[in-house]
């Protein structure tokens, strides 16, 4: 099966995270289903070459079911931009992106799976 995806021109991109920068690992945050009780357990470590790598194991015991990892920046101006890119390498299981207009992480969200 061939996929088309659509064509964007990223003639003027804005990066939102330099991860090879050492100031960049104390922005992120791990959160597991362990606020709810749960015994989900992750990590996150970052490379030299601009990678991060978020890794652990899901567990449903205990009214578990998720980790997670989050991060909050400064408030950008969206409005002359028509998309975001982010480049994962994956294990394929689901996984989802969450954007948020407000810092608040209870906040409503959009979101999409990949």
């Amino acid at each position: 099966m061939t996929v088309a995806y659509p064509v964007f021109s990223f003639q003027n991109p804005l990066d939102l995270y330099d991860f090879s920068a050492s100031e960049t690992s104390g922005s992120w945050i791990i959160s597991n289903n362990g606020v709810m009780g749960g015994v989900s357990r992750s990590q996150l470590s970052f490379s030299s070459t601009g990678t991060i790598l978020f890794q652990g194991s899901v567990s449903f015991d205990f009214g578990g079911g998720f980790t997670s990892v989050r991060s909050v920046f400064e408030t950008v101006d969206a409005g002359n931009y028509n998309g975001l890119l982010i480049m994962v390498k994956g294990d394929g299981k689901t996984y989802q992106l969450r954007v948020r207009h407000q810092k608040q992480f209870d906040e409503v969200a959009f979101f999409q799976t990949f």
